[in-house]
């Protein structure tokens, strides 16, 4: 005889050696109605089974097993609940390492949720683009810059999100839009394009600080000037390939001190 000691989920208190409901072992093939095992809790129940005995034990615990602890599906369920409501600091913090889909996107509708809570949850790259495109339509989005800019920043914001809001950015936000990896390249050119239109009345300082740290491309559009100085701080860019100089050299109306 095999003595199994298996969990139950016992809706009835049941004493040390009082009998457990014939219907809980029904059709399991037991030779005896189990009893509680006297120094068990009454949750536990004790089977002796005879040999050949077609009680399936891996199925029988794993029934029970499920009877005390949730499937994953319906705890995610509950945790999601949870997110979406969730209003205490403490509470809104245990929520920035969730890695469950289904959670993040109701995390991502809880209206508790600070402009700079969003911020810290778009830097995190491994957010699929459902979970982004919930946080791009939270109501602080539409008045902090800083939220603004980190779903332009980030690599799975969908590029009906992401385009119209460079239009919001400083000069060298756009820069950051830019130079940020994994933003998709039309929205890096379109950023490119955005800063090279505001070139004309930029300061001479901001135009020497894009010269010596822009992308190529803003580096190459800034090459049109006849102080030898701020030529010099465009051609000492990082960024500017060979390919980009030629380019720069079939422009007509160069000015001689970028040719030389």
């Amino acid at each position: 005889y095999v003595t199994l000691i298996i969990c139950q989920d016992i809706t009835h208190s049941h004493l040390p050696g009082e009998p457990l409901p014939s219907s809980i072992v029904s059709g399991n093939g037991l030779d005896n109605v189990p009893t509680v095992a006297p120094g068990l809790s009454p949750a536990c129940a004790i089977w002796s089974t005879a040999p050949g005995c077609p009680l399936n034990c891996r199925t029988l615990y794993r029934h029970h097993r499920l009877m005390e602890h949730p499937p994953r599906q319906e705890r995610i369920r509950q945790r999601a609940e949870s997110a979406a409501a969730v209003s205490s600091r403490e509470d809104i913090e245990s929520f920035f390492q969730e890695t469950a889909t289904e959670v993040l996107i109701a995390f991502a509708r809880n209206p508790h949720l600070h402009d700079s809570d969003l911020v810290r949850l778009l830097e995190r790259k491994d957010l699929g683009h459902e979970i982004v495109q919930k946080l791009a339509q939270h109501k602080v989005v539409e008045h902090s810059y800083a939220a603004k800019l980190a779903l332009a920043k980030h690599p799975k914001t969908p590029r009906s999100i992401s385009l119209p809001l460079l239009k919001f950015f400083y000069i060298f936000d756009l820069l950051l839009v830019a130079q940020t990896p994994g933003v998709p390249a039309d929205v890096k050119m379109v950023a490119e394009e955005a800063i090279l239109k505001k070139l004309a009345g930029m300061p001479r300082g901001q135009r020497t600080a894009l010269a010596r740290r822009g992308t190529a491309r803003i580096a190459a559009g800034l090459l049109f000037a006849s102080d030898p100085g701020f030529i010099r701080a465009v051609l000492d860019n990082p960024h500017l390939t060979g390919a980009h100089l030629l380019k720069v050299l079939t422009r007509e109306g160069l000015p001689t001190p970028v040719v030389e």
